[in-house]
């Protein structure tokens, strides 16, 4: 049962490979594979460099703040992160259409990846400083060890693998996009995602695609394995706040910019409004792509927490090691796996639901299961002892406790998936969901009524993801009753 459920989630990275050695792959000179590896290397790096630098400095800003005020200083800068892309590429071209034009192309893709991830990375290395080094550096600066010698030797040199790991998440993130190159960017210059996506949905070529694929796949996959490796130092206990080292207007950066975004994502708002009072026609789109995306979004939870439930049931050190160690392919990848599978089916939303909890889950098994699972041996140990089988330590047990868990996941992964494009964009073109209506006003410049449905995709994304949290309430209310 456990290699089934890892040979079932490992499934789409044997069917590119399949895809790409079954055939001849002929001449691959018209693919612009270089061309586009190097744009895509380009784009990367200059959003994870500018990311890492001013996230540095929101960090320091962060080191300042404790309790209340840190808790509250961390959920605002890691806002971006979490709002869908469509969200944030109108909102930052709402607002920086508002000084001047905005930068189609390489600048315009890393100003919107490096609005999204200042704040994750401002939140990530004030963490791993405190976490890894955060004694040590107390103890230092009682024994009189300048400021200037405790930020060199003690952070930047005793960190620097730390750091490096951070910046090649970001990095990665900025690899894997397809939605901010493909609306942001230009023609002549394309990322492997949007050469991907174009290989499928344009040129109908598979065998390119899966070329596409497959070396996409061992780029992630390469530099997850040389750079995304287990810690070095172990944690250490902070029990004073790092102050010394602190600059607290640090923090404006991660701040300003959600404040960047939600201005732009206010501007023309009004306006936007009026004209979809005014377009009856559209309205019933609007309506009809919202019901599509709730159901997405709804559909995806529930896959989500089936999942869940199986790991839970398998749970094993092997398991668990799988989860940990397996880094899901990109969205691009996912949506041409299963486009060419299932590209017939009239189940769309299904599909669509079924492909983007694969995408999610092992990142939300991370995230959020993974603690809470490792959590339950003791218990489920002792309920072994006292002589419960596994159907019964399973439900009277390990559900209960995990629950609250499980429903997180699978309100993220519901909420994200309100929000979707890249995949959505494969399967949804008959019964579209809010983002592609929303990327079709996009490409013809209709800003304002575009951000009215990225606040109404919004809600529906917050609806979805309230959802399956009272689902997991109610029942762990009964389970405690």
């Amino acid at each position: 049962m456990r290699w089934l459920l890892i040979l079932f989630v490992s499934l789409p990275v044997w069917v590119v490979l399949y895809l790409a050695l079954a055939g001849s792959w002929g001449n691959l000179t018209d693919l612009k594979l270089v061309d586009s590896t190097v744009f895509t290397f380009k784009q990367s790096i200059l959003s994870a460099i500018v990311s890492m630098l001013l996230g540095t400095v929101g960090a320091f800003g962060l080191l300042g703040f404790q309790a209340t005020k840190r808790k509250i200083s961390e959920g605002v800068c890691l806002l971006p992160t979490v709002f869908p892309s469509l969200f944030l590429i109108l909102a930052s071209l709402n607002f920086i259409e508002v000084f001047t034009e905005f930068p189609y192309g390489l600048w315009g893709i890393v100003i919107v990846h490096s609005f999204i991830n200042i704040g994750l990375a401002s939140v990530l290395i004030a963490k791993t400083v405190e976490q890894k080094i955060g004694m040590p550096l107390v103890w230092a600066w009682l024994s009189g060890v300048p400021k200037p010698s405790l930020l060199y030797h003690g952070v930047l040199k005793a960190l620097k693998w730390d750091f490096s790991r951070i910046f090649f998440v970001i990095f990665l993130f900025s690899w894997c996009s397809f939605t901010i190159p493909y609306l942001v960017g230009t023609l002549n210059e394309t990322t492997l995602e949007v050469l991907l996506f174009e290989q499928i949905k344009i040129h109908l070529n598979w065998q390119k695609a899966s070329v596409v694929a497959v070396f996409q796949l061992a780029i992630i996959w390469g530099v997850g394995i040389l750079f995304l490796k287990k810690d070095i130092l172990s944690p250490s206990k902070l029990e004073r706040p790092l102050d010394f080292i602190s600059a607290k207007l640090g923090v404006l950066i991660p701040v300003s910019v959600v404040g960047v975004l939600l201005f732009g994502s206010f501007t023309s708002l009004q306006a936007g409004i009026g004209k979809l009072i005014d377009d009856t026609a559209l309205q019933s789109v609007v309506f009809e792509s919202s019901v599509v995306s709730l159901s997405l979004g709804l559909a995806t939870a529930i896959i989500t927490a089936v999942f869940s439930f199986m790991i839970l049931w398998c749970w094993s050190t092997l398991i668990r090691r799988f989860f940990i160690l397996y880094q899901s392919p990109s969205a691009l990848i996912l949506g041409f796996i299963f486009v060419y599978l299932f590209g017939n089916s009239h189940f769309t939303i299904f599909i669509t639901a079924f492909c983007i909890a694969f995408l999610y889950l092992p990142f939300l098994y991370k995230l959020s299961l993974d603690s809470k699972f490792l959590s339950l041996e003791p218990y489920q140990t002792t309920a072994k002892l006292l002589g419960a089988n596994k159907y019964l330590t399973f439900n009277e047990v390990s559900l209960p406790l995990a629950l609250p868990a499980i429903s997180l996941a699978s309100a993220i992964a519901g909420f994200w998936a309100a929000g979707d494009y890249a995949v959505s964009a494969l399967f949804l073109t008959s019964d579209p969901s809010l983002p592609i209506v929303i990327e079709r006003l996009i490409s013809t410049y209709r800003f304002e009524l575009a951000t009215v449905l990225t606040w109404i995709n919004l809600i529906v994304g917050v609806f979805v993801f309230l959802i399956p949290l009272g689902v997991g309430y109610v029942y762990s209310q009964k389970y405690k009753s």
